[in-house]
């Protein structure tokens, strides 16, 4: 087994939590029989065409649906939930080709590759990459792997990139068949074949990626899965939860604060996310995720009560936004393991009520009102036209109203120097004076109008 080292407090919280070998409740257990070593563990020289990037933008509370081709002929679709992002931020992201890795281990054939940019961008619920096969390629020898990152080793030989197995599943769509990845963060992916291998027993994984492998290990190579599949599947992921469970049931202390527990509810959710991945439900794990939704749901909803309260006393509406944003990930959380039936304890509090001027304050999607004389719609992204009329012996004028859409849901207007600015107060054909723009004789040039919170433009080009 390759040595591994961790941060001291990830360490503790891992051991304590009994996905190694030494913490095992079940005394009568043979330890010799518990191993894992990953399939793969790093990979240098990984060759990105980067000449053939696509790029797009993941927006808070919108879904994404995207199709690429690629110059070989590699055809991906890209499909994200409209709440999958974590940060309440856009992000402008891109996805190059993988064209070859040199240096895959004895025993692996590289068919194709996606590496996603920027690196690190976590997702609540994960994305899924569709990839179409090539013909060539027999699904009972493919393997899927998730890369986290590349770094540059001591010897300085190449980037060195940390390979996970991760599970795969198919689809037929068009009458091609494509491999399912889900993807929970950013980081790449790559497609292979190879023979299959032994794939360790639950209670060796480290941690839920290193679960996520042995998971992937025992389904590689199958189209579909049958009854016994899925029982196979299900009886690994239940020994690898009841041994942490018992151990935080019998040391409750190690996660009564968030710090401590945060780390304890990401295994949770990856654990969730592998479950749900093969179950239409959590049923078949009888009571063993609501046992760990108690343990940590105490947790999550008195620190989110608390930041309620403090949020209610920041006086700038920027500030306030700022530690929300720091924070909705537990909300999130929350709303998550309440949805699976995992928290029975409802903290009265949802995105909409909680710290509630930050959700009157935050804003998306701003639009201009297009009624306004002269002004019209351009496209494509809040861009606008205002064009004064081809008489120029007589002065016109145009209220600007902006309006965006808040986490309410609601289109609102917005307060000139309170949710908006505009920094340039005159041009060569224009002057503004509060919200009010004027007409002034000389050609076109452009306006910018920015939300405070967060920031982002309107567009509006005057002629």
């Amino acid at each position: 087994m390759k040595s591994i080292t961790f941060n001291p407090k990830i360490y503790l919280l891992i051991i304590c939590a009994g996905l190694l070998v030494a913490c095992s409740n079940d005394e009568n257990e043979d330890s010799e029989d518990y191993y894992f070593e990953p399939v793969v563990d790093e990979i240098l020289n990984i060759q990105v065409d980067e000449s053939q990037t696509k790029d797009f933008t993941l927006v808070p509370f919108e879904s994404t649906n995207l199709s690429y081709e690629f110059d070989d002929g590699l055809h991906i679709i890209i499909e994200f939930q409209e709440d999958a992002l974590k940060q309440l931020q856009d992000f402008d992201v891109n996805i190059s080709p993988i064209v070859d890795i040199p240096d895959i281990p004895i025993g692996f054939e590289f068919h194709f590759g996606l590496r996603f940019q920027p690196e690190g961008i976590q997702f609540n619920k994960p994305g899924k990459v569709k990839v179409e096969l090539p013909t060539n390629v027999s699904v009972s020898k493919f393997k899927g792997f998730v890369f986290d990152g590349g770094y540059t080793g001591q010897n300085n030989l190449g980037e060195i990139w940390n390979v996970r197995m991760t599970p795969v599943t198919f689809e037929s769509i068009n009458g091609n068949k494509y491999a399912v990845f889900d993807v929970w963060h950013f980081s790449g992916i790559a497609g292979v074949s190879g023979e299959n291998f032994e794939c360790g027993h639950p209670l060796a994984a480290y941690d839920c990626s290193a679960l996520k492998e042995i998971i992937a290990c025992l389904i590689a190579g199958k189209e579909s899965l049958s009854d016994e599949d899925i029982e196979e599947v299900n009886n690994a992921l239940s020994l690898w939860l009841k041994d942490g469970i018992e151990y935080f049931e019998q040391n409750p202390q190690e996660i009564d604060e968030y710090i401590e527990a945060q780390w304890v509810i990401s295994e949770f959710l990856c654990w969730q996310g592998i479950a749900l991945k093969y179950n239409s439900s959590l049923q078949a794990f009888g009571e063993l995720p609501e046992r760990a939704g108690s343990l940590i749901g105490d947790v999550l909803i008195e620190e989110l009560l608390n930041y309620d309260v403090e949020c209610s006393t920041i006086g700038e509406p920027c500030d306030q936004i700022h530690n929300y944003q720091t924070r909705v990930e537990i909300l999130f959380t929350i709303h998550e393991l309440e949805a699976a039936g995992i928290i029975t304890a409802n903290p009265q509090i949802d995105i909409n009520t909680f710290c509630d001027s930050a959700a009157h304050k935050l804003h998306y999607d701003p639009i201009l009102d297009t009624t306004a004389a002269y002004l019209s719609y351009a496209g494509p992204i809040n861009k606008y036209e205002l064009r004064w009329p081809s008489d120029y012996q007589s002065n016109h004028s145009t209220i600007l109203r902006v309006y965006a859409k808040n986490l309410h849901g609601q289109y609102v207007e917005l307060a000139l120097n309170e949710d908006y600015t505009i920094p340039e107060t005159s041009g060569r054909n224009y002057s503004i004076s509060g919200n009010t723009v004027n007409q002034k004789q000389g050609g076109s040039a452009d306006i910018w109008i920015y939300l405070i919170c967060p920031k982002r433009p309107i567009k509006i080009l005057v002629r």
